[in-house]
């Protein structure tokens, strides 16, 4: 196998790690949000403690949609 060969078999097999990863973190970031929700709900955090959290993960979820869209469209070039 040539070494350009082989580079873009690597940058192919890393971006398809790397997109289930982030579509991982994805995942976590959503049952995050779910259980901030229900821990509010049920009173388990003060609207103060939930208040200091939701921007958090309104910032992380776009970053991460964008981050993944980016890498979805990716090609190797030489």
């Amino acid at each position: 196998m040539s070494g350009i060969t082989y580079s873009v078999i690597l940058i192919l097999y890393n971006d398809q790690d790397n997109r289930l990863f982030v579509k991982i973190a994805r995942g976590s970031l959503y049952e995050t949000i779910n259980w901030l929700r229900l821990a509010s709900a049920r009173q388990l955090l003060s609207s103060e403690q939930v208040g200091r959290l939701k921007p958090i993960t309104d910032e992380l979820l776009p970053k991460l949609n964008a981050y993944l869209k980016s890498i979805g469209h990716r090609e190797y070039r030489e």
